[in-house]
């Protein structure tokens, strides 16, 4: 029944994606709104730049993260990577992750875009520490994918989503 239930969410997943490319000529995107996608985009890297990205402690990643990587893109590229792969002021709770989080939703997704989108900006023994984390903290088990919550002596486990099990493959290669 598990693998059932798994290929009709692929399957779903995959008939949203397929239906979402079809595109009305109205919908389409236009040199005007990319224009204006532009000057805001400007804008919001113009406001943040040298900012303060704030910590890494708990779900505060859902904030710096972004601040970090949008600081990246304004010019302050040493910084931000050092920010990025600076130690996680969670570390000792995440020592079976080599220090790396992993929890929480909005947390995974930072550590996705940061292997992903700035990969090749960090050093490289940090990209392998992370490529370890996630293989380390999945116990090899790249098919369910869980990793013990916070609360250990508890056997709490996380289910996470779609996105490690991309971040997992990705990152195989």
């Amino acid at each position: 029944m598990k693998q059932n239930t798994i290929k009709a969410i692929i399957f779903c997943l995959i008939y949203l994606l397929l239906s979402c490319t079809q595109v009305k000529a109205e919908h389409q995107w236009t040199q005007q709104m990319e224009a204006e996608f532009q000057q805001h985009s400007k804008e919001v890297i113009t406001k943040i730049a040298g900012s303060n990205y704030g910590n890494t402690s708990q779900e505060n990643e859902k904030k710096s993260y972004p601040r970090a990587m949008i600081d990246f893109l304004a010019g302050n590229q040493e910084k931000a990577i050092a920010f990025l792969q600076s130690e996680d002021a969670d570390a000792p709770i995440n020592a079976h992750t080599l220090g790396i989080d992993f929890y929480s939703g909005f947390t995974l997704t930072g550590q996705v875009r940061k292997y992903f989108y700035f990969g090749k900006y960090l050093d490289s023994a940090y990209r392998q520490r992370m490529k370890k984390a996630i293989a380390q903290g999945s116990g090899g088990d790249w098919n369910g994918f869980k990793m013990m919550a916070y609360n250990q002596q508890r056997g709490v486990q996380l289910q996470l989503g779609f996105c490690v099990a991309r971040f997992i493959l990705l990152s195989r290669r």
